[in-house]
Formats: C-alpha cells, sequence, structure tokens
C-alpha cells in the first residue's frame, strides 16, 4: 500500500469511541507502518481472529507512513478465542 495515502489527521472521534466501549469488549490495537498493519490483520483473519472488515479504518497517527488500526470484540465467557 502506498503510504502517502495516508495523510488525514489523527481521528480523536475514534479514539473517543474506542475508550467508551466497556468492559464487555476486548480490543486489539495495531500500530505501525501500513504495510506491516495489514500483514498482522490479514494473518489474524487466516488464523479466524478478526475479519478484515471488522477493522476500523486506519487512523494517522501524526508520523509520516504510520497508522492505527483497532479491532473490538464482545467477551465470550465460554469459549474466549471463539467469538
Amino acid at each position: 500500500m502506498d503510504d502517502s495515502r495516508i495523510e488525514a489527521p489523527v481521528d480523536r472521534d475514534l479514539l473517543t469511541e474506542v475508550s467508551r466501549l466497556d468492559s464487555r469488549y476486548n480490543r486489539l490495537v495495531l500500530v505501525g507502518e501500513v504495510a506491516w498493519v495489514e500483514g498482522i490483520m490479514k494473518l489474524l483473519h487466516r488464523l479466524r481472529v478478526g475479519e478484515i472488515g471488522l477493522w476500523s479504518p486506519p487512523v494517522a497517527t501524526g508520523r509520516p507512513g504510520q497508522v492505527l488500526r483497532i479491532l473490538a470484540r464482545p467477551l465470550s465467557r465460554d469459549r474466549p478465542c471463539d467469538n
């Protein structure tokens, strides 16, 4: 992915929303270079941790070429790795 496409300012609204998620959610946060973040997302998809479409859109971190993406998943008391 071309890093120059990520030009958005830090998305404070998204960060505020994530902080409002209550204890019924686990959050997985990836922060890093665009290609690395996308590669980890694909790996986690193959491992059935989270589908690509469930991740937040990329949020600029304020550092060139670096993004933050979040996956929020409800807790499953019965099967913690299978929700």
